[in-house]
């Protein structure tokens, strides 16, 4: 899997992969990067970033095709949701 770590000016990519089974399960991250954003792109023009990331990935040889994509929380809009309790095996499914 990769994990994609979204910031202002840049983003960190690591491939994820998951380690055991069950409750000995755990993740291990390698191949690491930054990806600068190049100088007049950025989330204002969504598909040249996009074509730069493209680029990026297949230069530093990532080989997945599964994402998981983190964002600073200030970008973050939320409203709080009551939700019912759960056992702890199923909350970690969750």
């Amino acid at each position: 899997m990769l994990g994609l770590a979204i910031g202002e000016r840049s983003l960190l990519a690591a491939e994820i992969s998951a380690l055991g089974r069950g409750t000995t399960r755990r993740l291990q991250a390698s191949h690491l990067a930054e990806f600068k954003y190049p100088e007049g792109i950025s989330f204002d023009t969504p598909q040249a970033l996009g074509e730069a990331l493209k680029q990026f990935l297949r230069l530093e040889k990532f080989s997945t095709n599964l994402a998981v994509v983190g964002l600073p929380a200030k970008w973050l809009m939320v409203r709080p949701r009551q939700i019912p309790a759960v056992a702890d095996e199923l909350a970690t499914d969750v």
